[in-house]
């Protein structure tokens, strides 16, 4: 198990970072963080009253790198990648290559930015960073950031659909140390949520290998609680589900919405 492992963000994917900001600052309450980026990305970072933060990022100079722009043009706006913390990035590394993970665009060199990657096709759908610890970052909210209507929502889960219950767990449990905090069933599928202790939450749901399109898993989700769900423009009552924001209304990204309190 990595020493000091986190869950710290999941990432969202769009041609645009300013153009999510009506949605998570003004809809969800999110806070500012962090952001910036020159080289193939920009980024905005939202905190919540609970949980992960959450991550915007959109194409930038891609004439320097181009691999965000390359995904957008293969699967569209939607999740990217998810981030944990970790104590040390060299041990993380030595350590995942030993549980048999193969690990890309590994940084050493950049003081603050150490990072790598566990390849998507070992991350069961999804890119996986590694970082060491970063921030507290004191940098001013931008000029453009909304006010939030409603306060800052709890990040409760996200959610990752994997056909291997048995490989999110290696993964996600015995190498990235979560803990198990909930379990049950949904539509007739199983679900084991893991719990960090910072906060951050992964759901792992059961994924029919006749959906899924020939991949290990993907983000299927990220669920948040907040007041007034009902009010948001584009969300839908599912009996099943509750409050659904689906993809096609949220860039890519669908949300499940509970009522806060």
């Amino acid at each position: 198990m990595i020493a000091g492992a986190e869950l710290d963000h999941v990432a969202v994917a769009a041609e645009a970072v300013d153009d999510l900001l009506a949605r998570y600052a003004g809809d969800l309450g999110g806070r500012w963080w962090a952001g910036g980026g020159e080289v193939g990305f920009t980024a905005h970072q939202y905190r919540w009253a609970a949980g992960a933060k959450l991550e915007t990022i959109s194409p930038v100079n891609i004439e320097v790198d181009d691999f965000l722009r390359r995904f957008l043009d293969k699967s569209g706006p939607g999740p990217h990648h998810l981030t944990f913390r970790v104590d040390g990035l060299v041990p993380a590394i030595e350590q995942v290559t030993a549980a048999g993970y193969r690990v890309v665009g590994v940084q050493l060199d950049v003081p603050g930015v150490e990072q790598c990657f566990v390849h998507p096709k070992d991350g069961l759908g999804t890119v996986i960073q590694l970082i060491e610890p970063r921030g507290p970052f004191d940098m001013a909210t931008p000029a453009n950031w909304p006010a939030p209507r409603v306060p800052a929502a709890r990040l409760l889960y996200v959610a990752h659909a994997v056909v291997s219950m048995a490989d999110g767990l290696r993964l996600y449990g015995d190498l990235l140390g979560g803990r198990p905090v909930g379990r049950g069933h949904e539509g007739g599928r199983e679900w084991i949520e893991l719990g960090w202790p910072a906060g951050g939450r992964l759901r792992l749901v059961e994924l029919p290998v006749t959906e899924a399109a020939g991949r290990a898993g993907r983000i299927d989700h990220i669920a948040f609680a907040v007041d007034r769900p009902a009010e948001i423009a584009g969300v839908e009552w599912r009996p099943a589900h509750g409050w659904v924001l689906p993809g096609a209304a949220n860039h890519g990204t669908r949300l499940r919405l509970a009522e806060a309190g």
